[in-house]
């Protein structure tokens, strides 16, 4: 499966949901990961939305980048049209549905279903919002 990325202050930052990051997702929003995953339409709140990306972007690789400078790019990128909320949100639900944590609990045609879209959304490679997606204006070179 392709590393899940999220394009974030014009960089693409992977993304990972270990053990230890479920861990920290629960402490910060004192419910459990299944509690967050049964809510309908995922409605975590803004402040735990940014929360669970500042996570999952820190075990991605980037551990010394600060919750406040995600909240920020989060905003930046929000009023510059090139992020939107839903793609925020779909990211944390595709990095905690493919984490470690929970691959071997969702049934592997539910994987291979994921992995499926994800390869068509973006031809085989990383998983992040397209310019289409994103609201970008896109040109043909």
């Amino acid at each position: 499966m392709s590393p899940l990325c999220i394009t974030l202050g014009r960089k693409d930052r992977p993304i990972a949901y270990p053990v230890a990051a479920i861990e920290e997702i629960e402490g910060a929003t004192g419910r459990t990961i299944f509690q967050l995953l049964a809510v309908p339409n995922f409605d975590v709140g803004l402040a735990g939305l940014v929360t669970m990306l500042h996570i999952g972007i820190k075990h991605g690789g980037e551990a010394n980048l600060a919750r406040e400078r995600v909240r920020t790019m989060i905003e930046r990128d929000f009023e510059a049209g090139t992020l939107q909320i839903q793609d925020v949100i779909g990211i944390v639900q595709r990095g905690l549905v493919r984490s470690s944590t929970f691959r071997s609990q969702v049934a592997p045609e539910v994987l291979a279903e994921i992995e499926e879209q994800e390869q068509q959304k973006d031809g085989g490679g990383s998983v992040r919002p397209t310019p289409s997606e994103t609201g970008e204006p896109t040109s043909n070179p």
